[in-house]
């Protein structure tokens, strides 16, 4: 009698270890994802560091993955970094400055691939030395690479009031 008993408990401390073992590997996902959401947030920061310091078409450039989509208002699709480096070559940006802020970010659990979203502010200067800013809002799908760098395979926004 005693021996059933005891393999009664022993199956259920079994059934129990199997359904509890899922739910602390999902939480080391949480955890793992989590700091790579933290540097995720730093790589778009820098991103748009390098848009203000050294330009929009060095920054774009520096940050695209090879098979880069970037999605623009009454424009194309532009695909690929070769097309990309052709649009930002055929474009004025003298006196212009493109700079954003990450709110939001989310990293898949494989820590592979994950989004940023944020707001824009796109700056002209003009002749009299009066800004005008247009701004809107942007997401940004990031691929991390074999290297363990984030590229980004997919960019995209549009304008909005100001905020």
């Amino acid at each position: 009698m005693k021996r059933i008993h005891k393999s009664k408990y022993i199956f259920i401390l079994g059934i129990s270890a199997l359904l509890i073992i899922p739910f602390f590997k999902t939480l080391d996902l949480y955890d793992k994802s989590r700091g790579l959401e933290d540097t995720l947030i730093s790589v778009d920061k820098k991103f748009s560091d390098l848009s203000v310091s050294k330009g929009t078409t060095q920054a774009f450039l520096t940050y695209a993955a090879d098979d880069v989509i970037l999605m623009r208002q009454d424009l194309l699709p532009i695909t690929g970094i070769a097309e990309l480096r052709k649009h930002y070559e055929n474009r004025v940006q003298k006196n212009t400055t493109l700079k954003w802020k990450p709110v939001k970010t989310e990293v898949a659990g494989s820590g592979e691939l994950g989004y940023t979203f944020g707001k824009w502010e796109f700056i002209v200067r003009q002749d009299n030395d009066k800004d005008t800013s247009y701004y809107g809002v942007y997401v940004t799908v990031w691929m991390r690479q074999p290297d363990g760098s984030w590229k980004f395979v997919l960019d995209g926004g549009n304008s909005t009031p100001r905020y």
